[in-house]
């Protein structure tokens, strides 16, 4: 992946802003009807047995035939009315995400871990520094384009980064940062709340040896002060709690302000404890001290003093443009250690809180350990499973690590079930992601073969049969040609013209199909070490993973109920490794 200088296409005298190529961009299409019954029959097949997948199979036809033509019909029209300058999906998502009533931590947010050392000697501070730099930038519309081998992507969620989620009642809203004042960032140490400057009176941005300066300050005082009640437990329970604790807290008027400071900063840093273990740290990316969290915000950054890493809220964009925002920081790391020019300056919080709302503070402080210690998570570099390894075999890596996903489940169960991959859109406008289904009845019929041993070259015949599935599956998500986000609209023309929802939505075949028990989505960057986020079944595996040049890096996490801990799926994925290889050399 590249990125445009800013004059590329405008020439040297006329410089490209961020967002000036988006409304060049194809509009998100919409997948013919019949191709997307037809492609759901594929994917829930594998699944289910013949009596379920009749079911789901006759509810299809209908849809086809009758139960989908007119809500299909209604779509097309929205779609092409001009109503809405934006994506038909756009709504969809706000409402998947915003009306969302379950906590965020470990369900909704996602981490990366960086890579140690590539921030520079103190890493944090040059985080911070060259972060807010970027943020600056793409105030003024001053990042560059980015595309990649299909044209330019999509830059309009970039500009949605930056926020604080507010919780209501019934739906929640997204509080954007500012697009001019001083820029700040909250602090948490101890469970003590600071506001730290970022920039001077002028909008000068303070170098890392400042901020470095201003955080050993604020480290002193947390270590001097008593921890208050857990205010950040509000962001770690459910929306509708989480509307409640923050009402309660805005009827200080001294609350309000800090709330209204919070929510105002550009991002909020998380000084933690010192490091325990590795996989400690790996966990409390994900999860941590409640009082010490706000899961509401867009980023967090996260320091124990040894690693470093962050935690994001997914409302308002993809770990795409996160990847794209840092890695414009990165390119800022040489100004961010610019000599010392100013002090960072630093403001404590104090709070008014009441002994009955500090008990429901801690109530839902205590609710959350709870549920994070239902979960554990577990890092791996599986050194075998290199890109340049794969490549080598004449194989997509994708492709070859999904069928390690489908070959670890099916070692530890005997079965199959739905695994869900994330696709980038972003090369249609205000694009985000479609979704990819590797479970075919191909790549059913390769593992089950696989686990019973066999001809070498039949078993490689057919696993690269099964690549070329996976591949032609990737490219129809990358041309949003997905069926399940075609369902999601046929469904809202449904609900918002009071027409009764087609059966294939009842149909237990679909409803297995769309339980995502094994999540996976892939992030790479040089300075990503791992890439997180928790389970989406119960019972299943969350799968975050980055296909680099010497290894694969697997972060998997599972809840205790789950098929397998997450070191048996990581072990089950090195022997399915080994396994590939002896039949493909």
């Amino acid at each position: 992946m590249g990125y445009l200088p800013l004059f590329f296409a405008k020439g040297m005298d006329e410089i490209m802003l961020t967002f000036d190529r988006d409304h060049t961009l194809p509009p998100l299409p919409v997948p013919e009807l019949g191709d997307s019954c037809w492609y759901l029959k594929k994917m829930i097949k594998p699944l289910t047995d013949a009596e379920t997948f009749a079911e789901a199979s006759n509810a299809l036809d209908m849809l086809y035939s009758d139960q989908g033509v007119s809500l299909h019909e209604l779509l097309l029209r929205h779609v092409d009315s001009g109503a809405l300058n934006s994506s038909w999906l756009s709504p969809i998502w706000d409402d998947v995400y915003l009306s969302y009533r379950g906590m965020l931590p470990i369900n909704m947010n996602y981490a990366f871990q960086f890579v140690k050392g590539w921030w520079g000697d103190d890493e944090l501070s040059v985080l911070i520094s060259a972060l807010s730099r970027a943020i600056g930038k793409m105030r003024t519309e001053g990042l560059p384009v980015e595309f990649n081998r299909d044209g330019y992507l999509s830059m309009y969620n970039s500009a949605h980064a930056v926020y604080t989620r507010i919780p209501g009642k019934h739906r929640d809203i997204r509080y954007y940062m500012p697009l001019s004042g001083q820029m700040t960032a909250s602090v948490l140490c101890n469970e003590l709340w600071f506001i730290l400057t970022l920039t001077d009176m002028e909008g000068n941005y303070l170098p890392a040896a400042s901020v470095a300066n201003a955080l050993s300050s604020i480290r002193e005082r947390a270590e001097a002060g008593v921890p208050s009640p857990p205010v950040g437990a509000l962001t770690c329970t459910d929306r509708e709690s989480a509307a409640e604790l923050r009402d309660l807290l805005q009827a200080f008027p001294g609350n309000r302000l800090n709330l209204e400071r919070i929510e105002k900063s550009a991002f909020t840093i998380c000084l933690d404890d010192p490091p325990g273990s590795k996989e400690d740290f790996s966990l409390r990316l994900l999860t941590g001290k409640p009082g010490n969290r706000w899961f509401d915000k867009s980023i967090q950054i996260i320091s124990d003093g040894d690693d470093l890493g962050a935690n994001f809220e997914h409302s308002g964009c993809d770990a795409g443009i996160m990847v794209y925002l840092l890695n414009q920081a990165g390119s800022l790391r040489d100004a961010a250690q610019s000599p010392r020019v100013g002090d960072a300056h630093v403001l404590p919080l104090s709070w008014d809180i009441p002994d009955d709302l500090a008990q429901k503070l801690e109530d839902a402080a205590d609710q959350f350990r709870a549920a994070s210690s239902k979960m554990s998570s577990m890092r791996r570099k599986i050194e075998d499973v290199s890109r340049d390894r794969i490549r080598a075999l004449k194989c997509s890596p994708d492709a070859f690590v999904q069928l390690l996903y489908q070959a670890a489940y099916y070692s530890i169960t005997g079965s199959f079930a739905s695994v869900y991959e994330a696709v980038s859109t972003r090369k249609f406008y205000q694009g985000r992601t479609d979704c990819a289904r590797p479970v075919s009845e191909e790549s059913a019929e390769f593992v089950r073969a696989l686990a019973l041993g066999g001809d070498k070259a039949a078993l490689s015949e057919k696993f690269y049969s099964v690549v070329r599935v996976i591949g032609d599956n990737m490219k129809r998500a990358q041309q949003a040609l997905g069926p399940e986000r075609h369902m999601a609209g046929l469904s809202m023309m449904a609900q918002t013209n009071g027409i009764p929802m087609p059966d294939i939505f009842s149909a237990e075949g679909y409803k297995k199909l769309r339980r995502d028990t094994l999540s996976t989505s892939s992030t790479t960057a040089p300075f990503i070490e791992f890439f997180s986020f928790g389970p989406v079944a119960s019972d299943g595996f969350g799968i975050g993973y980055g296909i680099k040049e010497d290894a694969l890096h697997l972060s998997v996490s599972a809840y205790d109920d789950s098929a397998a801990s997450p070191e048996r799926f990581l072990d089950e994925v090195e022997r399915a490794a080994g396994e590939f290889y002896k039949i493909l050399t």
